[in-house]
């Protein structure tokens, strides 16, 4: 079965762009799309485009690839997701590079990627290190749990 009519569009309840909201300002369009109850979906029947043992091993390649990708986050970080370029307001993301004795971590700028903008970086800011990032953050933690006075 596909599906159609899963969404439909209403006013926008809040702004997800950080950048955005920190100067005060507000989307283009004032609108958004609003999943619907799948009681009002309407279903249309379509038939099997690929048969039920190509399917099944796919599943399995799905489920083998999740195992073993290359970008899969074994390992997670304290911070991932939660740091935010002090300079252009971009997300900082986990990158990491291996010297000859170990595998460095860093938290990198979306901005300094000048790939992603045509050949020119939007942001100066350099690599922070994981490890020393994860520290200061851990002992601010500590002396704001030593001292609950600063909560």
């Amino acid at each position: 079965m596909a599906y159609f009519g899963k969404t439909q569009q209403a006013v926008r309840e809040r702004t997800n762009n950080r950048t955005l909201r920190q100067r005060g300002g507000l989307p283009a369009h004032n609108r958004a799309s609003h999943e619907l109850p799948p009681d009002q979906w309407i279903q249309i029947p379509v038939p099997a485009l690929v048969d039920p043992d190509t399917f099944a091993l796919a599943q399995e390649r799905l489920e083998s690839n999740k195992k073993h990708a290359s970008r899969r986050t074994i390992e997670p970080s304290i911070l991932q997701g939660l740091v935010h370029c002090r300079e252009c307001g971009y997300t900082l993301y986990r990158s990491s590079t291996r010297s000859s004795a170990r595998k460095i971590s860093y938290y990198r700028c979306l901005g300094t990627d000048a790939w992603r903008y045509d050949g020119h970086a939007k942001c100066e800011q350099r690599a922070i290190r994981l490890d020393l990032l994860g520290h200061i953050v851990w002992s601010e933690i500590v002396r704001l749990l030593e001292d609950p006075a600063l909560i």
